[in-house]
């Protein structure tokens, strides 16, 4: 049991892991078509976002508030969902959420 629960873990860290590294290679891919080099914009994104103290601050600025307003509407939907009576699961509660 303990086996089937660390795989399950690795796989919710892997998931995610390999949608980010798909969206890189997607994106490079992109700009390649484009004839841009996917390294130095690469390089121009990182040094825009925390190529300073200044700009790490205004990085961290503007990611904080919609990082709390996420959480804080994950937990409002978490408390409705539980108060339902449903299993924490949207397509239960709300069938129009379905696609």
């Amino acid at each position: 049991m303990k086996i089937l629960l660390s795989c399950r873990a690795f796989a919710s860290f892997l998931l995610p892991v390999a949608a980010c590294v798909f969206a890189l290679l997607l994106c490079a891919f992109l700009l390649w078509l484009a004839g841009q080099n996917p390294l130095v914009a690469g390089e121009a994104l990182v040094l825009g976002a925390v190529g300073s103290k200044v700009r790490l601050a205004e990085s961290l600025a503007k990611t904080i508030p919609l990082i709390m307003t996420g959480l804080g509407v994950a937990c409002r939907l978490l408390t409705v969902f539980k108060r339902r009576g449903g299993d924490s699961n949207p397509r239960d509660q709300f069938p129009s959420l379905t696609v």
